[in-house]
């Protein structure tokens, strides 16, 4: 009988072991050791951390928090980042969401046709000849072509700035330049043949 006194009592040492006197920041019950996360200065269970605003499950490397309050990324800067045009969602867009659950906003950016008096190059993709907006713009020697139409004049292969070359207000990949308009002979990439 004295073993099963000892087992019980070493099964109710090992729970003591494994429990902590802190509470969960979000549901005020224990916190045990192997369920607890620390963030904004507090712990919490797994399952716990989570956005205030939206509910969304956060990790180290997304966490905001606000007043020892967890946040997304996301709600923490729409709550309490910087407002205004370029701010908040990315390069260019506005937003109206005003946060309210349910809410369906466009985050599109307003664009409008780039010079659109007609006046000066430029106007329209010198590629498609269709009119390019700011959202979709590149510009490459003095011209302003669509994303899309952004290629190599010979092979049709994308471009990005490191792969760009430029010949007569053209633009070329590197092999086609280099194939194209490149010096050619001894010590420019030929071997020497011997006659």
């Amino acid at each position: 009988m004295n073993g099963l006194n000892l087992h019980t009592g070493n099964r109710k040492a090992s729970l003591k072991l494994g429990e902590t006197a802190a509470k969960c920041a979000r549901c005020g019950k224990t916190v045990y050791f192997a369920e607890q996360v620390f963030g904004a200065g507090k712990k919490w269970h797994k399952q716990c951390f989570k956005c205030v605003a939206c509910n969304k499950t956060v990790n180290s490397t997304t966490m905001r928090d606000k007043d020892g309050e967890l946040y997304c990324g996301s709600c923490h800067t729409r709550s309490f980042g910087t407002k205004g045009y370029g701010y908040g969602l990315g390069s260019g867009v506005l937003s109206t969401d005003t946060g309210k659950a349910g809410e369906v906003v466009s985050t599109a950016p307003k664009t409008t046709p780039l010079n659109t008096a007609g006046s000066g190059s430029g106007k329209n993709c010198p590629r498609c000849d269709q009119v390019v907006y700011d959202a979709e713009k590149v510009r490459a020697v003095g011209k302003v072509f669509h994303k899309q139409c952004f290629k190599c004049v010979t092979c049709s292969k994308g471009l990005t700035a490191t792969t760009l070359r430029d010949h007569d207000e053209e633009i070329y990949c590197r092999a086609c330049y280099e194939k194209n308009f490149a010096p050619k002979g001894f010590g420019f990439g030929q071997a020497l043949s011997r006659t």
